[in-house]
């Protein structure tokens, strides 16, 4: 268990939306016509649930338990990280949904969970833009494209000309049907023109661990969940997703870069309260996170793992998340993707 702890001033923040492609220039940038005014609140006065949508080992899970241990400096009552894997994130944000909006449930979750499971689903059983308030995003990281070694792949052109030679015969593993490691598979295949097959796991971590055994070949998840086993040489990394390399793995190319030109993934992982939640409980809560995101030993924990931390206001990360929420239901569409 994690202790984090609280009672500090916050500046009062007047929110202006922010373009939904731009994100903060840095962690804790301010929108248009923000002011700061002294003010505080007793809050956290019970322990606090961060609700994890993810197993442990996970990005998610690396990054609330980074956030935690920093946030520790600062509170002081009990937090604990809640790890509800499966359904990719719905478990987790229907807990959410059914808190009480006092600020004393959160969850850090993924892009994912909010901007594509909703669309898997006839009747999903949360509104993203509705259900939740949005306090800021933490992180963003690619995607890592790992194989087995013993795959007789070592470049993404490798990899296409083996899926075209043997069409059917490559598993791909995800963090569950309608992640985000499973649509960044799905673009792949309908990007490269290829048949291969996927394999949905309860978690990330689970996935990764059949790929190093070699009962799935391939797998796109997280830098943080995979770097460990990829220096350690028990997977091998054919590219990452974003359209720039990425300091943890420099030798690593991109999935342009690689041979599928114009596929760029750049997941982010964030905070959010129920809907309802007191705006003073949400100031608090973004103007200590953004404290602990600044600081330079979480930066060089996050640049370790190949992240950027974010700390966009609610009103920045609103405006992403329902940009984001579009994009990929048209994305989930095209792709025919359902879960019943």
């Amino acid at each position: 268990m994690f202790v984090w702890a609280v009672i500090v001033p916050i500046g009062v923040i007047t929110p202006g939306l922010a373009d939904p492609g731009h994100a903060a220039q840095g962690p804790g940038a301010r929108d248009a016509g923000e002011t700061a005014r002294p003010r505080s609140v007793a809050y956290p006065a019970r322990p606090v649930r961060v609700i994890v949508p993810q197993t442990p080992g996970s990005s998610a899970d690396f990054f609330a338990r980074v956030v935690s241990e920093r946030l520790n400096e600062k509170w002081d009552v009990p937090v604990v990280v809640d790890n509800r894997p499966g359904a990719g994130g719905a478990i987790s944000l229907e807990l959410l949904k059914q808190a009480t909006p006092d600020g004393h449930t959160l969850t850090l979750t993924t892009e994912g969970a909010l901007a594509i499971i909703p669309h898997l689903y006839r009747n999903p059983r949360y509104n993203t833009l509705k259900d939740f308030a949005p306090v800021t995003r933490v992180a963003s990281a690619p995607y890592v494209l790992i194989v087995n070694p013993s795959l007789p792949a070592k470049s993404v052109k490798d990899l296409i000309a083996l899926a075209k030679l043997k069409p059917g015969n490559i598993n791909f593993a995800s963090g569950g049907n309608g992640t985000g490691t499973h649509l960044s598979g799905e673009l792949f295949k309908s990007m490269a023109g290829i048949n291969i097959v996927h394999v949905p796991y309860k978690g990330a971590s689970l996935g990764m661990t059949d790929v190093m055994s070699g009962h799935v070949q391939m797998m796109f998840t997280g830098v943080p969940t995979a770097l460990t086993q990829v220096r350690a040489g028990r997977l091998r990394a054919l590219a990452v997703t974003t359209t720039r390399r990425v300091q943890v793995l420099p030798d690593v190319p991109t999935v342009s870069e690689g041979g599928l030109a114009g596929y760029e993934v750049a997941p982010w992982w964030g905070v959010l309260a129920p809907a309802e939640t007191p705006r003073i409980v949400i100031r608090k809560l973004h103007a200590d996170i953004v404290d602990v995101l600044q600081q330079s030993a979480l930066t060089k924990q996050f640049s370790a793992q190949g992240a950027e931390p974010i700390g966009d206001t609610p009103a920045q990360f609103a405006a992403k998340l329902k940009a984001e929420y579009e994009k990929w239901g048209k994305v989930v569409k095209d792709a025919g993707v359902r879960i019943q």
